[in-house]
């Protein structure tokens, strides 16, 4: 009774899909709807990342073990811990997928996005890099940008004269816009952006990892002591805790590696975990 069994499926526990075979590209990212949405209208639909559905899963199931410890440690009762691919697919995808079950009008929602809002759309720099401006959402940091792009005259265009305007008109105000960046490479931009304490980040290319120090001194990425291991360094888990240390990264055990160790410590002999292996338990 005081067990804390631990379920991840790819669908979940019940339904008729519930043994349907499991991976992310197809649980967490197809089915889920992301990959749909995750798209520019009128292009493919946009395949995944390898892990990119089972790190996040992973870290859910991870967040109810712990519960259900805490849960055990002051109660005593144990539990089943369970979440499943699907699950986590559609709580990323929540943003949209809640409007649907809302009754949302997906038609009118895809049929508006085919223009990008002015500053959801990713702008392109003079040395090819692009700027994510999509935090820039109320009046004041639309008028603090406007001044940072040196283009306070495009508020006094007809065209953008006010909110309604300037969604109506949003393609029009979009291209003015990219033609300003096009004229500076984005470290400009950034150097500009941020005197004016406006929310923009550049879209950085994965290789630029390897020099990131905001990485390196945040433990994001640490070096390898494990001599199993090439690499000299790992990306590592997301959880800190003050009170327990991480453990550096080791190569992954082989099957059964570590069993005889593990029920020793439970305090199975020799003789019990040799029998084990002979009826094939272990």
């Amino acid at each position: 009774p005081d067990i804390i069994y631990a379920s991840l499926t790819a669908y979940g526990e019940l339904g008729a899909e519930r043994d349907r075979k499991g991976f992310d590209q197809l649980a967490y990212w197809a089915r889920s709807g992301l990959m749909e949405l995750m798209r520019a209208p009128d292009t493919m639909p946009t395949q995944g990342l390898p892990g990119m559905g089972d790190h996040p899963t992973g870290v859910t199931l991870y967040a109810g073990i712990v519960t259900a410890l805490l849960h055990r440690e002051k109660t005593g009762e144990g539990g089943k811990v369970e979440t499943s691919l699907l699950a986590n697919g559609l709580w990323s995808a929540a943003g949209i997928a809640q409007g649907v079950l809302a009754g949302g009008d997906m038609e009118t929602f895809r049929e508006r996005n085919r223009v990008y809002p002015t500053m959801f759309r990713p702008y392109q720099t003079a040395d090819n890099r692009w700027l994510q401006l999509n935090m820039v959402r109320d009046e004041e940091q639309f008028a603090l940008t406007f001044a940072a792009l040196d283009a306070l005259h495009l508020l006094s265009d007809p065209r953008f004269a006010d909110a309604d305007a300037m969604w109506t008109n949003r393609g029009a105000l979009s291209d003015e816009i990219q033609t300003l960046i096009a004229r500076q490479p984005a470290k400009f931009w950034l150097d500009v952006f941020e005197e004016f304490k406006i929310p923009v980040n550049l879209v950085a290319n994965i290789e630029e990892v390897l020099e990131d120090a905001q990485v390196f001194t945040n433990h994001m990425a640490v070096d390898t002591s494990d001599t199993d291991m090439n690499c000299p360094w790992i990306i590592n888990h997301p959880i800190k805790v003050s009170s327990v240390p991480q453990v550096g990264p080791q190569r992954a055990p082989h099957l059964g590696e570590h069993s005889q160790a593990i029920l020793h410590e439970l305090g199975y002999s020799d003789a019990e975990i040799q029998a084990l292996r002979d009826t094939e338990i272990i």
